[in-house]
């Protein structure tokens, strides 16, 4: 038990993450810990290593142990507040959490999972930053979080620094071994879901995935018009909590089936471009690419 976790997947968030984590819970070869928030909340890291294993529940046949939680590649961190809180859905749970919200610290992260898991392989997912940015906008201003538009956001959020992939992926190829870290395309992912998996499952050194219980169907995606709907009434609901109700129902009835423009403006793709260009060609440099994301 000593050198487990074998694997862990850090992330990033929004890079299908939920999708492989259903995948990962499904696999026979795998004895999976589902986002334990062990290395990034202060009070999980310290009921120590024993209480990390416990999280992970054995089956007869299992060959790897398995952590995956895509926000220990964010960097975000917080610190004490009570390990039963991490899994309750309350309302205003999102908000709550960011009370015990500490600065951002990618390398008290990297270095956690070192001390705990110095054996283990990382798994890293990586996505164009103007598409990850939108999916993630996406995902507040369903959230009943945002209320900025797109061009303010990808300005002022913290989730903007998270982009720069280059120092993240340079500091676990240097703590565990460039051999240590497989790093992936989502954009391959989508292209190829089949030859994104077999490298997973190689990587592992584990079965295949089971491809028929594979679900290729699109998400939802919320369209612009739909956003700026939502943004709406994310403001009246700040106000009336009763304008909150309805909005599940019109995002995935109406606002997401809205016939729209692109989501991202050829400003602002112009803008993310220009800020994560010399972060991409050190990346490119690092994965010994001579393009990203093609």
């Amino acid at each position: 038990m000593a050198n487990l976790p074998h694997f862990i997947h850090i992330g990033f968030p929004k890079t299908a993450s939920t999708w492989l984590q259903d995948l990962f819970a499904a696999h026979k070869d795998i004895c999976f810990a589902y986002k334990p928030k062990f290395f990034h909340w202060d009070d999980c890291f310290s009921k120590g290593k024993d209480f990390y294993l416990s999280l992970f529940k054995p089956n007869s046949g299992n060959k790897i142990f398995l952590d995956s939680d895509e926000q220990y590649s964010a960097g975000f961190r917080y610190r004490s507040f009570g390990w039963d809180c991490c899994h309750k859905k309350t309302e205003g749970f999102g908000k709550a959490v960011q009370k015990f919200a500490m600065p951002m610290d990618n390398e008290l992260i990297a270095r956690r999972i070192h001390q705990t898991a110095p054996d283990a392989k990382i798994l890293i997912v990586i996505r164009n930053q103007a598409d990850w940015l939108a999916s993630v906008y996406k995902h507040f201003i369903r959230g009943r979080e945002e209320l900025r538009a797109f061009s303010r956001f990808i300005k002022e959020d913290a989730f903007v620094k998270v982009g720069f992939y280059s120092a993240i992926v340079d500091l676990y190829f240097k703590l565990f071994g460039r051999g240590n870290v497989l790093v992936l395309f989502y954009e391959e992912l989508s292209k190829d879901p089949k030859n994104f998996l077999d490298k997973i499952s190689d990587f592992f050194g584990i079965d295949k995935f089971d491809y028929s219980q594979i679900n290729t169907k699109a998400k939802v995606s919320l369209t612009n018009r739909g956003a700026k709907i939502l943004r709406i009434v994310n403001f009246a609901a700040r106000r009336f909590s009763w304008a909150a109700k309805p909005v599940f129902y019109l995002d995935r009835k109406f606002l997401s089936k809205l016939n729209d423009s692109k989501f991202i403006s050829d400003k602002d793709r112009e803008y993310l471009a220009n800020l994560y260009a010399e972060d991409n060609e050190k990346l490119a440099k690092l994965l010994g690419c001579s393009k990203l994301y093609e």
